[in-house]
């Protein structure tokens, strides 16, 4: 990043040199983009880790318990955090959907479904 900025700097970046990157880091152009105006805007170097919510083995049990039914399980983890305020931050629905898709596979999540 900090060759692309100073490249930026002078006036010489191309897309050519971002589509290298990109291709060197098996990212999308769009993404050196970004990161490249994230370091121009903000003078950072490193790539800013994004915490995404994971299927923990907590939600694995619960998504057993409840037949593989993410509504149910969002609606207890709500319930848990009302009722515990020390407990972890609850993710929307959609987000526990989409780990439970990356997180589980076709299998797994088939078999949920025959644990009720």
């Amino acid at each position: 990043m900090p060759r692309l900025l100073d490249l930026d700097k002078r006036g010489e970046l191309t897309t050519a040199h971002v589509r290298l990157v990109a291709k060197a880091l098996g990212k999308s152009e769009r993404t050196v983009w970004r990161w490249l105006a994230a370091a121009r805007e903000d003078h950072r170097l490193a790539r800013m880790e994004s915490s995404h919510f994971t299927v923990t083995t907590e939600v694995r049990r619960l998504l057993a318990l409840w037949g593989g039914n993410a509504s149910r399980v969002h609606a207890e983890l709500v319930q848990r955090a009302a009722d515990d305020p020390d407990a972890p931050p609850v993710p929307s629905l959609s987000t526990l959907h989409r780990a439970i898709r990356r997180d589980l596979t076709r299998g797994e999540r088939a078999g949920l479904k025959t644990c009720a």
